[in-house]
């Protein structure tokens, strides 16, 4: 799988995460809806589009903003979650944004 290297996995927004099929990606988005009785976890991203998190049963969901670092399903918005991270409850969506614009900017300067 690529993209598993520590420090050159990418971080996306709902858009780009569309373009990488296949690959192993960082988002951080706002939980829009915990997993419950099979369905799976729904975040809202930096760029307001909505994908769907395919966790294991016992992953927690305990603040309102989760990192899912995870492989991108063929529909391109479903992540199968390899890990989940809280990123508490107090996270400004639209600054991660701004900073993801920076990355695609100056990819040379995070490579």
């Amino acid at each position: 799988m690529e993209g598993t290297s520590f420090g050159m996995t990418p971080r996306v927004n709902a858009q780009m995460m569309a373009t990488k099929p296949g690959k192993i990606v960082l988002a951080v988005g706002r939980v829009v809806q915990r997993p419950a009785g099979g369905a799976p976890a729904r975040l809202l991203l930096s760029d307001g589009g909505e994908i769907q998190v395919l966790a294991q049963e016992n992953t927690a969901w305990p603040t309102q903003f989760m990192e899912v670092l995870g492989n991108v399903q063929q529909d391109g918005r479903t992540l199968q979650a390899i890990q989940v991270t809280p990123f508490g409850d107090n996270f400004d969506l639209d600054v991660y944004e701004k900073a993801l614009h920076l990355t695609q900017v100056h990819q040379g300067l995070f490579t």
